[in-house]
């Protein structure tokens, strides 16, 4: 067999398809089926962590690597420091009242340094990880998009 330098690329004529992202977005009547759904989740963790997501509008990994001092609850702000997750620049969610309720009802509220943290060091960061499985789950029978990225 022999080789050689090809000064052209083969493939430069062939001509792409176009791509298309995909955008799934719940429908009003469909995030209100889903809260009511989440009021009955009997794992408390999942069901204050998928409620969060839907109520601060933020990616997955942002709320599961929250830690209680990047809350303001007097400025009713939560800061995302640059660096942690996807994005490297800070981000600010504001804070409505229902949320901060929420947040100072969790268990992990004076206890722990992440909102959401792994039960008995199940995890190297400290955090829960992955939703994908718990969602999964959930949404099984329930009719609702199986992607943690939809919600």
């Amino acid at each position: 067999m022999r080789y050689h330098t090809l000064v052209e690329n083969p493939a430069e004529a062939v001509k792409r398809n176009r791509e298309y992202s995909r955008e799934r977005y719940l429908k009003p009547n469909e995030i209100v089926s889903l809260l009511e759904a989440l009021r009955g989740e009997p794992r408390h963790h999942w069901r204050d962590y998928f409620t969060l997501v839907l109520a601060l509008g933020c990616r997955k990994g942002e709320l599961l690597m929250a830690k209680w001092d990047d809350f303001d609850f007097v400025a009713a702000i939560w800061t995302t420091p640059g660096g942690r997750g996807k994005s490297e620049k800070p981000k600010v969610f504001p804070l409505t009242e229902g949320v901060v309720e929420m947040l100072t009802k969790l268990p992990s509220h004076g206890r722990s340094e992440f909102l959401f943290p792994a039960p008995r060091q199940q995890s190297k960061s400290g955090h829960m990880q992955e939703p994908k499985k718990a969602w999964t789950e959930f949404c099984s029978g329930r009719g609702f998009p199986s992607s943690p990225s939809t919600i």
